[in-house]
């Protein structure tokens, strides 16, 4: 068994300090897979469950008790900064978002809408004493997707269209609202940030490198003297890695379809993901089997492991806590 005495790994890795044992967490491991969650999701609805600093700081600490996962990440949704912001956000029974497609966004501040976010990160520190917490955002372009009315069951043609065209002024506005949200849950108390471009892989590389990737080093820029942070682009992005690899931040999070050993070799950060979430659902030693290879490869001061996207909603909680406490049990 590794010294797991110091539970910062994840906070070691990020800040580029040596880190005594092999770290994991997963994106959406607070909610969807755990029973507890779904109890919870029986009473009452999903916005609810973000708003009451009580419920969604017991949510954010489920995995970390069920699971033993090396951080926390706040629950929440990528839109809330938009509903705080003004604009209609809802959620069906299945959590589908139902936003109120604007032209013209403009963002003039969140005055007090946000204090249920700081008193949920009150809450989840008061607890929360021997690992760190995430923040997280959702990106300009991939909130512009959700503001704009654009589906992903088309590729987000509709906003592939609008690049191509004049400037987007919602992308700058949104540029703005993501550092203020990001600097927000930072002062409140979070350790680190994810930055989440979910829906980015779907632009060609000529228009992320042009429009995109400057956005994201501002903002990078602003927030990364306060707080690590760790940069996701999900959709396909395999065709940015060597654009995204020029960003001067903490990690690079990369998909199941990214070459993570490839991004490894070009940025000198640390890298996180990659394990294809889908393989969950076969035996346990085809599991360990493709993550003890990235675990091989990957230099252990350099490497979070993740997934390559969210948990997928009926994975087995008792085959991820095994995983879990294997990855734990490596050099």
């Amino acid at each position: 068994m590794n010294n797991r005495q110091n539970r910062f790994a994840v906070l070691d890795i990020l800040k580029g300090r040596n880190a005594s044992y092999r770290p994991v967490w997963f994106m959406r491991q607070a909610g969807r897979i755990l029973a507890d969650y779904r109890k919870l999701k029986e009473k009452y609805d999903f916005l609810t469950l973000c708003h009451t600093p009580e419920l969604a700081a017991e949510i954010t600490l489920m995995p970390v008790k069920q699971l033993d996962v090396d951080a926390a990440i706040l629950f929440s949704d990528i839109l809330i900064p938009l509903e705080a912001s003004g604009i209609g956000v809802a959620f069906s029974k299945d959590v589908t978002p139902v936003v109120d497609s604007e032209t013209g966004f403009e963002f003039h501040g969140f005055g007090g809408s946000l204090d249920f976010i700081a008193k949920t990160i009150s809450n989840i520190k008061g607890e929360l004493k021997d690992r760190p917490l995430l923040g997280f955002s959702g990106a300009p372009f991939t909130l512009a997707c959700y503001l704009k009315g654009s589906k992903s069951k088309d590729q987000y043609a509709l906003m592939r269209k609008l690049m191509y065209g004049e400037p987007i002024k919602e992308l700058f506005e949104l540029e703005k609202m993501v550092i203020d949200y990001l600097m927000f849950q930072i002062r409140a108390g979070v350790d680190a940030v994810q930055l989440f471009d979910s829906w980015v892989g779907v632009l060609p590389a000529d228009i992320y490198r042009e429009l995109i990737f400057p956005s994201i080093k501002r903002i990078i820029s602003k927030i990364g003297r306060f707080a690590p942070i760790i940069y996701y682009a999900g959709g396909g992005a395999a065709h940015l890695s060597d654009i995204i690899s020029d960003l001067r931040i903490s990690c690079i999070s990369c998909d199941w379809r990214t070459d993570i050993l490839k991004v490894a070799s070009k940025f000198p950060g640390a890298v996180q993901g990659n394990l294809d979430p889908a393989i969950m659902f076969t035996d346990f030693s085809t599991i360990t089997k493709k993550q003890g290879r990235l675990l091989k490869e990957l230099p252990k001061n350099r490497y979070i492991v993740n997934f390559g996207h969210g948990v997928l909603p009926d994975t087995d909680q008792e085959q991820l806590k095994r995983l879990v406490d294997w990855i734990h049990n490596q050099e």
